[in-house]
């Protein structure tokens, strides 16, 4: 397959393809919200919880057990999702939109829910490790699906993220969410 001219890479044609996240995404809330014992905060912009993107809206789903990961859906005026969950983890879908990544639709729809379930689910671990070097680990262990990131941080980005209001538990291993009762 050739690859896309450069100019693709500059390009965003047909972001409106992107909407059906807003719709799915306030469904899987609201599923969330039935099933499990969480308090939810739903608000205009960022609350706060996500930076680095324009947001219109955000609903945060908090865990009644301070174990498991508080999930925050960031609706962008791109249209897409951001997710931010757990202590550091994010997620963006699309993750660029232009033409040359050419993101389906229904593949980030897919990854909407595996991410959502996995949260719900216990499935993400977040740590810092700091032998020799400072890192940040991430990793997402899903119903037949997995993903893990590796980052280096200077010493400023490892204090910010010791220093944010959630961590992880120890062994970074967040709990299942509760079901409601």
């Amino acid at each position: 397959m050739d690859s896309p001219p450069p100019d693709a890479y500059d390009r965003v044609t047909n972001p409106e393809r992107f909407a059906v996240l807003h719709p799915a995404a306030r469904a899987l809330a609201e599923d969330l919200e039935r099933r499990f014992d969480v308090q939810v905060e739903r608000g205009e912009g960022s609350g706060g919880y996500i930076t680095g993107a324009t947001l219109t809206e955000y609903i945060r789903l908090v865990p009644t057990d301070p174990a498991a990961a508080p999930l925050v859906i960031g609706f962008t005026n791109f249209p897409g999702i951001i997710l931010r969950v757990g202590a550091w983890a994010k997620v963006a879908l699309p993750a660029c939109g232009c033409d040359a990544c050419n993101d389906d639709p229904a593949d980030l729809l897919e990854k909407l829910h595996e991410h959502v379930a996995a949260t719900a689910a216990g499935a993400l671990t977040e740590r810092i490790t700091v032998a020799p070097d400072p890192w940040l680990e991430t990793h997402w262990e899903g119903d037949g699906w997995s993903s893990g990131n590796r980052g280096s941080l200077s010493h400023d980005a490892l204090r910010e993220l010791r220093d944010h209001p959630i961590q992880p538990p120890p062994g970074g291993r967040w709990n299942p969410w509760p079901p409601r009762t």
